[in-house]
């Protein structure tokens, strides 16, 4: 799909609900299912993670996607999939960050993961003027986190 396309259409065929939401939900159809078909490259990153025998990290991408297709299948604001999914994202991410240390591609790792952080405040506030771009945004989180655990999970990894 058109990017530009794919931010115009859904500002102008589905306008926020007076409560920020779009009929109770985070996001748009057309916008969830973008993050939803996104959730799956950490179900490729987990197979790697494993497939490099990197056991210890493997449930961290693998629990995203778990947690992410759980909960962006049907995108309610208030909901217990919803702060499943966050909780899982940060803890995962806590026990990431420190995991490279002294490893091969820890410092491409954190300069990966540090941007990617980055687009998640930027899709925030896009997010206020345009949908489509603020779910781009969002789409950036998932493709450079796991772009990240690439390269995290192609290096040779220390122990703690």
């Amino acid at each position: 799909m058109n990017v530009i396309r794919f931010i115009k259409k859904t500002d102008r065929e589905n306008p926020v609900d007076k409560d920020g939401l779009y009929s109770g939900l985070i996001l748009p159809p057309l916008h969830s299912n973008f993050i939803l078909n996104l959730a799956w490259l950490s179900f490729f990153s987990g197979i790697y993670a494993i497939s490099r025998e990197h056991y210890t990290l493997a449930p961290v991408p693998l629990g995203v996607w778990a947690t992410s297709l759980n909960y962006w299948r049907y995108p309610v604001a208030i909901s217990i999939r919803r702060k499943v999914d966050i909780a899982y994202v940060h803890i995962g991410l806590i026990y990431q960050i420190y995991s490279p240390v002294n490893s091969q591609y820890a410092i491409a790792y954190w300069i990966i993961i540090s941007i990617t952080c980055a687009l998640f405040p930027l899709g925030i506030t896009l997010n206020k003027y345009s949908v489509g771009l603020g779910t781009l945004c969002q789409g950036m989180v998932h493709i450079g986190g796991n772009i990240g655990n690439i390269v995290f999970y192609t290096g040779n990894i220390s122990s703690l």
